[in-house]
């Protein structure tokens, strides 16, 4: 116990590295775990992250990290509520990312929410931990907040057109889309069948790279044998409109990089209108889904906006959706021709054209834009690029905006590319550190830092 004072292993936001037990101490290990699940009791009870109360620890393997899965994926003998009230559903056996993940010792804590069935707009149900004016938004926004509150270490998600990304930026984690894998994704509620990847959000790219190599997760998501020999970035022009700041942030970061010695290079995507296509894709396989199901879901109790995008969504024909999934192959040789033509070794952009929403303004009625705007913002996002053309793709934030919500970027790379990409990710946050300062991070981190001290006293 004296041990457990002194060095502070309890912290929920130290790094994972850091946190590590002899693996002959025990009772060090089981006071750790029980000041954990005060913690994560009373932290949740704030942040409510988990849709069920987090697993007790105790009796986990010594030094194990911890994980939380989506509301999409199934945990065996776990409520699946699939971010409705009008479902529940408690499976026989788990996902084949759960099985996985559990097979190589990640400890399951429980389910976290996300938004009616992966696209309603309920995600302030959960709250951004720290930044709560704004909503942590996306459908994986249970597994951002689990992690920014330090209930998990890792937290697994879905990102059919940037649910990981997204939330994952907007609470100042990092998010990484895993390359395509049929076989993980079984056990998962589909948002898309054809964009739906699995992915996994953590606090830092240092802990993600950590538990890449501590559970060989290689072995789970096969890599090219090519080792990365350079850094080299292609930066796309970005089309209008896009928010004034979330511009030249991007803009900024390019200099700033280039002034560091890093190469990038400019280039002009013809392919931007395809985005549309992507997000038409989406809603057909997702009316098709709810075609299917309709005898045993109750759609007169689903919220006002997931009814709104499917009832838009069965007006999309087989002949369109057809020609969407065609039409997609335009912006897929423009991409891969930039990564493999062109040599380089990833497309850096930022996340999303448009700041984030604050709680307390509504979001608009349709969650899947089917439409481009003429003159309004562009809600067709950049991180559905990486899912039209089967890239992986990892985000990480890069500063705070003037009115305070996290500015990402995110970086594609080909797929099965992760660890080229994270070591990529690494050198650039090596390169321009502090994307916010300590200090204003510790005060954004008071209440749970004051959680984290009242539960290891309480057992000392």
């Amino acid at each position: 116990m004296e041990m457990l004072a002194k060095n502070r292993y309890f912290s929920p936001f130290s790094p994972l590295t850091k946190r590590v037990f002899p693996s002959t101490d025990e009772m060090s290990w089981r006071n750790w775990c029980r000041a954990f699940d005060q913690y994560s009791y009373s932290v949740n009870s704030r942040v409510s992250a988990f849709t069920d109360t987090p697993a007790k620890t105790v009796s986990s393997p010594i030094g194990t990290n911890f994980s939380s899965y989506k509301d999409l994926i199934s945990v065996k003998s776990l409520k699946s509520r699939f971010g409705t009230e009008s479902v529940v559903v408690i499976p026989e056996n788990s996902a084949a990312i759960v099985n996985a993940m559990e097979a190589l010792g990640i400890y399951t804590l429980g389910k976290v929410r996300t938004t009616e069935f992966g696209f309603g707009d309920n995600a302030n149900d959960c709250v951004n931990p720290l930044f709560s004016e704004f909503t942590p938004a996306g459908s994986s926004n249970g597994s951002a907040a689990a992690v920014a509150c330090g209930i998990s270490d890792i937290s697994f998600g879905t990102d059919a057109g940037g649910s990981i990304r997204f939330p994952a930026s907007n609470c100042g984690v990092v998010g990484l889309m895993f390359s395509s894998s049929e076989k993980l994704k079984q056990g998962i509620v589909p948002v898309s069948s054809t964009l739906e990847r699995v992915g996994a959000i953590t606090r830092s790219i240092d802990d993600i790279i950590y538990l890449w190599n501590r559970y060989e997760l290689s072995n789970s998501f096969p890599q090219h044998s090519e080792q990365l020999e350079k850094i080299a970035l292609a930066a796309p022009t970005l089309p209008q409109p896009v928010d004034e700041e979330i511009f030249q942030t991007y803009e900024e970061y390019i200099l700033r990089l280039r002034a560091a010695g890093v190469h990038v290079e400019r280039v002009d995507l013809q392919g931007w209108s395809q985005r549309q296509l992507g997000w038409k894709i989406m809603a057909y396989e997702i009316s098709q889904l709810f075609n299917n199901l309709e005898s045993c879901l109750p759609i007169g109790r689903l919220l006002p906006s997931t009814k709104f995008t499917l009832d838009n969504a069965k007006h999309i024909s087989s002949d369109e959706y057809q020609e969407a999934c065609a039409g997609r192959k335009f912006l897929c040789k423009e991409i891969n021709d930039l990564l493999i033509q062109g040599q380089f070794s990833g497309i850096l952009l930022p996340i999303d054209p448009n700041p984030v929403r604050r709680v307390r303004v509504p979001p608009t009625q349709q969650t899947i834009p089917l439409h481009a705007s003429a003159n309004g913002p562009d809600y067709l996002t950049y991180t559905i690029i990486a899912n039209l053309c089967n890239l992986t793709a990892v985000s990480y934030p890069i500063r705070v905006s003037s009115d305070g919500f996290p500015i990402g970027v995110q970086i594609f790379a080909r797929e099965q590319c992760e660890v080229a990409l994270l070591k990529t990710a690494k050198f650039l946050e090596e390169l321009l550190p502090n994307w916010i300062e300590p200090g204003e991070l510790d005060a954004r981190r008071k209440i749970f830092n004051d959680a984290a001290s009242y539960a290891e006293q309480s057992i000392i």
